[in-house]
């Protein structure tokens, strides 16, 4: 990266991909998305498209064992997308974006790069899916996600006005992601009439993964001053149960 400071100074992120001294200046400007420069110059690396790109739904019984399953995948391959929702997100945005509507917890996982590659991948996909008693449910809404990924954002699909909402992302190990979120799911339900709790799996790694969840208010308090007070006390008591766990 250029970047150009607000005294004027120009100054220059590290002209080398990675090196191991010192702040890596281009996270750091890139994070802040240009209140701390602004960016004038860009240097991108490029990737060869993949061969292929192959998708595959699941259904599991329940999101402890979608979680444990995605655990299991990552010791042995590295999926591109992977995505477990809870069965409330089950039941509501994936029935409405993609019509499906079993009870469970949907996971969708892409693998992609070459063919041969690919293949071996998802064998051990499948296989892992098949320990944990998941339903396979083939190609077809694995597609469907990715060419809808984007639907779940339009008008009609994403949350508006006059919903009161809030979006409670939380990363943890897996020995503390799944007690985080039903802590929060229970914090939420104890403490909040009228207020759902929805929630999925987005960002995997070996140690660890991140919820995505949400709490949803369909008929919030039509006075300003009592919504918001609101909206920080559910806020306030989600973020409280993620630290206590």
């Amino acid at each position: 990266l250029e970047i150009v400071l607000p005294n004027g100074d120009i100054i220059e992120s590290s002209p080398v991909p990675k090196h191991a001294a010192g702040p890596d200046l281009a996270q750091i400007f890139i994070g802040s998305e240009g209140t701390l420069g602004v960016m004038t110059k860009v240097t991108l690396r490029l990737y060869e498209k993949p061969e292929t790109r192959r998708f595959r739904a699941f259904l599991f019984k329940n999101v402890t064992d979608g979680i444990a399953c995605g655990r299991d995948i990552l010791r042995k391959v590295k999926p591109s997308i992977m995505r477990l929702y809870d069965e409330a997100e089950t039941v509501s945005i994936i029935k409405e974006v993609l019509g499906f509507a079993a009870p469970g917890a949907f996971m969708n996982i892409a693998v992609e790069g070459m063919t041969e590659i690919v293949d071996i991948e998802e064998r051990i996909i499948l296989e892992t899916c098949a320990k944990y008693e998941a339903q396979d449910l083939g190609h077809e809404y694995g597609e469907k996600w990715w060419d809808s990924r984007v639907t779940f954002f339009y008008p009609g699909h994403a949350l508006d006005l006059p919903k009161m909402y809030g979006t409670l992302d939380t990363v943890a190990t897996y020995d503390n992601i799944e007690k985080i979120y039903h802590a929060k799911k229970k914090a939420i339900a104890d403490n909040f009439e009228g207020v759902r709790y929805i929630a999925h799996f987005s960002h995997w790694y070996e140690w660890g993964c991140m919820i995505y969840d949400r709490f949803i208010m369909d008929h919030p308090p039509e006075d300003a001053v009592e919504c918001i007070q609101l909206h920080n006390r559910i806020w306030n008591v989600s973020v409280r149960a993620s630290l206590a766990n």
